[in-house]
């Protein structure tokens, strides 16, 4: 259980900074007025407008996430469940026929 915990905050932590990159990216793109041209078609500032917030919405929620790992056990992600041992595992429980 404690690699899927680390798994996870890895996952939100490299995804959150990714989403705030592209996010800044966005920002600088409409600040300085940078053109994108693709072959002989120039991508249109709007949709830097509308990639800002998204982006920036996905990192704040990469952020919540991972501040949320970090304060509980995450158990509506991960059932925890008990094997036969004892020991927690990861697997449902096997159904038996009545």
């Amino acid at each position: 259980m404690k690699l899927y915990r680390i798994l996870l905050k890895l996952y939100l932590a490299v995804s959150g900074i990714i989403f705030l990159l592209v996010g800044l990216l966005h920002l600088f793109r409409l600040f300085y007025q940078w053109q994108i041209t693709i072959g002989e078609s120039t991508v249109p500032q709007i949709l830097s407008s509308i990639g800002f917030p998204v982006s920036t919405g996905y990192f704040l929620w990469a952020v919540w996430l991972f501040r949320k790992s970090s304060k509980e056990r995450l158990s509506h992600v991960v059932p925890q469940q008990r094997d036969e041992g004892g020991g927690e595992g990861i697997l449902p429980p096997q159904r038996t026929a009545r």
